[in-house]
């Protein structure tokens, strides 16, 4: 791979035209490989990601800090963009920032990932909502796999009257209607986040998806937080340091 990223490099400054490197990284600097699947002694192999190399090639490295609980894996509700968590300290973005900053990635290089979309579960007991609570899995009424687009949870808050729950411990929102529960990121986490980048000297923020938006007010509100004067809506991107 750092042999890739290396060739990558030389070929683009090769071109008369300058060209900007972006990079997609996992949270976390490391890949973990199971193997003797049969065997009740399973090994597991774990795999650095080349930083030097990313440090070296990359303009920007977009972090994918999202869907780290999905509801066709977790049979339980959760976060799924927890900036902190306390329940599971090495699930979580400023958990894995710091892992990649430890290793000699450049903060400056770094953009966070706001997920414009959410992941809905079905409630075993609709009356038990809480964080942590009992899924049967996806809520497929959604999509197949319960994911939502930020504007699809918005109008299911608005059918339903449901609440929107902002949880300050893991920067996170959540709403529950009948037996679906929905983590998702609305306009109190985003301007958390974005000020986070702001504080640790991010790079800034990338967001996916755009068309997830609800009439711009997730980009909106991250442009203002970032210090923005105005909102190019042909960008997907915004520096935190603007």
């Amino acid at each position: 791979m750092a042999e890739l990223f290396d060739e990558w490099r030389s070929a683009v400054d090769s071109r008369d035209q300058k060209l900007i490197l972006t990079l997609g990284i996992p949270y976390v600097p490391t890949t973990t490989s199971t193997f003797n699947l049969y065997d009740s002694n399973k090994s597991l192999t774990v795999a650095d990601f080349p930083v030097g190399a990313i440090q070296k090639n990359f303009d920007w490295v977009h972090m994918v800090s999202f869907d780290y609980f999905v509801p066709k894996k977790d049979k339980f509700t959760h976060p799924h963009a927890a900036l902190y968590d306390h329940h599971n300290p090495h699930i979580n973005t400023d958990y894995g920032l710091d892992q990649w900053i430890s290793k000699g990635l450049a903060v400056n290089k770094i953009l966070i990932g706001l997920p414009y979309h959410g992941w809905a579960w079905t409630l075993v007991n609709p009356k038990d909502n809480r964080v942590g609570a009992e899924a049967s899995g996806p809520a497929t009424e959604f999509s197949p796999d319960g994911s939502m687009s930020y504007k699809s949870i918005k109008d299911c808050v608005k059918s339903y009257e449901a609440k929107i729950v902002y949880n300050s411990d893991s920067v996170e929102n959540s709403c529950s209607f009948g037996s679906v529960w929905v983590a998702f990121d609305d306009v109190e986490v985003i301007r958390r986040k974005v000020s986070y980048a702001r504080k640790k000297g991010l790079g800034g923020y990338s967001v996916f998806q755009v068309l997830n938006d609800d009439n711009w007010i997730l980009s909106e509100t991250a442009a203002e937080r970032a210090g923005e004067n105005q909102l190019n809506k042909r960008l997907l991107s915004s520096p935190a340091s603007a």
